[in-house]
């Protein structure tokens, strides 16, 4: 699930991955800046966020993220969150080999296509990439609910590249 992070907060989120030779690694970290649906935007406050993967050992990515109320520039700018309240990142591997161009393809467009099905507006921007032998994708938008499927449907694609084993919803997801 997401991290929520209300106005007035002043906190700090980490999560640090280890994983031993041979081991594969799927997740995502998203979170909320206020209750912007709620009509509370995060006006005042302060947080950072870690996402460390580590690889035998060694680290293979680390996520940075520093948000503050007061920095509109950072909150409103295209290379910040672009007026957006909600962002993640997806990270999944090491894969073996890269995924082919038909697989980055059709993630793309899947990222391409971060729209309320119900009214096809746009609700954010997604994008994917592979690093090394990881894949990232990232979002920013207005929900963390959008995100959340949009990370969802990556990974039923990933999954079985990865894995190879097809993708079926955990149990922990149907609540």
């Amino acid at each position: 699930m997401e991290t929520l992070f209300y106005t007035r907060s002043k906190g700090q989120s980490k999560t640090r991955v280890d994983i031993e030779m041979g081991g594969k690694f799927i997740g995502w970290d998203i979170c909320a800046l206020g209750l912007p649906a709620s009509g509370k935007p995060f006006t005042e406050g302060e947080l950072s966020q870690v996402f460390e993967v580590y690889y035998n050992g060694k680290i293979e990515w680390l996520e940075r993220w520093r948000f503050n109320a007061n920095d509109l520039e950072f909150l409103n700018s295209k290379a910040g969150l672009n007026g957006y309240s909600a962002n993640g990142v997806f990270i999944a591997g090491p894969f073996d080999s890269p995924l082919s161009n038909n697989e980055m393809t059709e993630l793309h467009e899947l990222c391409g296509g971060v729209r309320n099905q119900q009214q096809g507006e746009q609700q954010g921007l997604a994008g994917v990439t592979q690093v090394k032998q990881w894949l990232v994708c990232r979002y920013v938008g207005s929900s963390t609910t959008h995100a959340r499927e949009c990370f969802t449907q990556v990974w039923k694609i990933v999954r079985p590249k990865l894995i190879n084993r097809e993708a079926c919803a955990p149990r922990i997801w149907a609540c």
